[in-house]
């Protein structure tokens, strides 16, 4: 799971800095969603997406649609 998480943080991270747009991310369910906050919190990534984009988290009606979305600006 660590490699997979890890390859992840590095997507999104590639993605924010060259994307000039938003961004959106779909996760399958609440508990992944969580897995990936906690990693991306722990390794610092989610410090390094911020400085590309803002990060909103949005949660939708069904476990399959929990999101996260890249927004334009810092």
């Amino acid at each position: 799971m660590y490699l997979q998480l890890e390859s992840l943080s590095s997507v999104l991270v590639e993605i924010s800095q060259c994307v000039s747009g938003g961004v959106v991310c779909f996760l399958p369910s609440y508990q992944y969603e969580a897995v990936v906050m906690n990693y991306l919190n722990k390794s610092g990534v989610y410090s390094t997406i911020q400085r590309h984009k803002k990060v909103c988290l949005m949660v939708g009606q069904s476990i399959c649609s929990v999101f996260m979305i890249m927004c334009c600006s810092a």
